[in-house]
């Protein structure tokens, strides 16, 4: 009857020192936190559900947005769905107070109709769930109601969607706002018109993506 307990206080003091390792303090690299660890997905790829009554044009600016991130790091972060479809119960929770319901699904989500008057100037936001340092769910809202967007033939008081979808997907897995950076595809301040510079990742954008997604 004492081999058991051997075996137990082996496994006690092996998880003990595997949970000292987690814990040792990651470098931050612009990914959001969480005791000391970078916030990330476990596993790749991260299957993205698209928003069912999304455009073509809509559709092909996710398209793009994934390919040019997939390309510019050579990885493959996204594998893009059709297959979710925002109720009317989902829409009003959103614009009243700004909640999202927890579906097990990452999704994209054009929203034309209602949206929280707190965040009446954001042209988009990107909600994740954490599980400890593991991200389990995250879910982009495009601001539609209060936006118009262009892809290719850039409007003077349009936002560039292909930069929105590049800077949103960021967040998507796990980067925060770089604001040292002008260029940085995930400064907070994306202007109107044609921002060619917001469709690359700069080098503090490839080098934040390398810390954890090698």
């Amino acid at each position: 009857m004492k081999t058991p307990l051997i075996l137990l206080v082996c496994s006690f003091f092996l998880s003990s020192c595997l949970e000292g390792i987690f814990l040792s303090p990651e470098e931050g690299c612009n990914f959001s936190q969480y005791k000391g660890q970078r916030v990330a997905w476990n596993n790749l790829p991260i299957n993205l559900f698209m928003d069912d009554g999304t455009n073509e044009l809509q559709r092909k600016a996710v398209t793009e947005a994934v390919d040019a991130i997939h390309k510019q790091h050579n990885k493959i972060f996204f594998n893009i769905v059709m297959g979710v479809t925002p109720s009317l119960k989902w829409q009003k929770a959103w614009g009243n107070s700004a909640t999202i319901e927890q579906d097990g699904k990452s999704g994209i989500y054009w929203i034309s109709t209602t949206w929280p008057k707190q965040f009446h100037s954001k042209q988009a936001i990107t909600r994740t769930r954490w599980r400890g340092a593991s991200i389990i769910e995250a879910d982009v809202i495009i601001n539609a109601s209060a936006y118009d967007f262009f892809l290719k033939v850039a409007k003077p008081s349009g936002v560039d969607l292909k930069s929105l979808y590049i800077h949103e997907l960021l967040h998507v897995v796990g980067l925060k706002h770089i604001k040292e950076d002008p260029e940085s595809v995930m400064n907070p301040v994306l202007p109107y018109g044609a921002q060619p510079q917001r469709r690359q990742l700069s080098s503090i954008d490839k080098a934040s993506l390398d810390c954890e997604y090698k």
